[in-house]
């Protein structure tokens, strides 16, 4: 979200499209999958968009005043996502459902997110648009939905080739 402020969703999604390379990489080396020809071409392909995006961007950077540093952020939210794609499949391949690891993401979200909000930003939070919040709300139920059909598919296929197909969403 913090990249989002800084240099919009479409760029912020498409960094974050360097998270299969990283999925492939752990999960061949984490989980012993084998990287098929179509994972290592389409995470190429994938890697060539983004350093065309990334020169282009850090051309709007620079232009805007920031430090080209900022880029960094959503390419460590890449990195975060990958690690935790390798711990969701480990955790559906111990058996949990999928219904359940994704109330369990939620609630563990919830848990770590609203100590650091409220210490943050207390008072201010009572100002929220109402409008704000309800579409905040009706987007995190789609959400859930939505992981959870994730899930059901991580459970399925392996990480590597799965997240491939799921970061077609930039």
């Amino acid at each position: 979200f913090s990249s989002y402020e800084i240099i919009g969703p479409g760029k912020t999604m498409s960094f974050i499209a360097l998270s299969p390379m990283f999925v492939a990489f752990l999960a061949s080396i984490v989980l012993n999958e084998r990287l098929t020809t179509g994972v290592v071409t389409g995470t190429l392909l994938i890697v060539a968009g983004v350093v065309v995006l990334a020169r282009e961007s850090s051309i709007e950077v620079r232009e805007s005043q920031s430090t080209r540093a900022v880029l960094l952020i959503p390419i460590a939210a890449a990195v975060l996502i990958s690690v935790s794609v390798i711990l969701r499949k480990f955790a559906l391949d111990a058996g949990v459902p999928p219904l359940t690891a994704a109330s369990i993401n939620a609630s563990s979200a919830l848990a770590a997110a609203t100590p650091i909000v409220l210490a943050r930003h207390g008072r201010e939070l009572l100002k929220t648009d109402r409008r704000a919040v309800k579409e905040f709300a009706v987007a995190s139920v789609l959400m859930t939905v939505a992981f959870t059909v994730y899930l059901l598919g991580l459970r399925v296929t392996p990480a590597s080739t799965f997240f491939q197909i799921i970061q077609t969403q930039p």
